[in-house]
């Protein structure tokens, strides 16, 4: 199921990038050098989540591992990128507007910059890949770290928090407790 998260997400991911390009041309030079960065990542977002998506068939037994922590990115992927690709499909705006709205309704959520939020999808997929591939490379404290900050903006955005179900023995008496992450 998450391998066709990702295909899809990369297919967004694409998508919004289009649009970016085409906002981005009509700009002026100040503007447009904002949104290069973004681009970059857009680009290394879908280049990562495809290539996820190629490495599932091959290392099938560690896809459930990965699946915990694609459930944690792919929410907040996905409504970043139909937030602003809601901005970009608007044909009653033009460009700057688009890339005003786009600045003003999605910078600094969670404390992030829309910039800096594109390098820890990046930085966390990343690991993930390296997780899935078993290269010496993975660092889990640093995807533990970018895990929790996407916890973190997944609530400041709305994005409802992973759902936990834990069963404690206590004193002989099991208490089934539900704990957002």
């Amino acid at each position: 199921m998450e391998e066709l998260g990702c295909w899809r997400e990369a297919q967004r991911a694409d998508q919004v990038a289009a649009a970016l390009v085409r906002v981005r041309d009509e700009l002026s030079p100040e503007s447009a050098d904002a949104i290069s960065p973004i681009l970059e990542h857009l680009d290394a977002t879908s280049r990562l989540l495809r290539d996820l998506h190629d490495l599932f068939p091959i290392h099938r037994s560690r896809v459930p591992i990965i699946n915990h922590y694609l459930t944690v990115i792919l929410p907040c992927l996905q409504k970043t990128l139909r937030d602003m690709k809601a901005y970009l499909d608007c044909e009653d705006f033009a460009p700057e507007t688009q890339w005003n709205l786009i600045q003003e309704r999605l910078n600094n959520q969670g404390e992030m910059t829309l910039v800096n939020r594109f390098v820890m999808y990046v930085d966390y997929l990343v690991q993930v890949v390296r997780l899935l591939s078993r290269v010496p490379l993975y660092d889990p404290t640093i995807l533990e770290g970018l895990r929790t900050k996407l916890l973190r903006l997944r609530l400041v955005r709305g994005i409802p928090g992973m759902l936990l179900l834990v069963l404690i023995d206590s004193s002989a008496t099991k208490h089934l407790i539900k704990w957002m992450n």
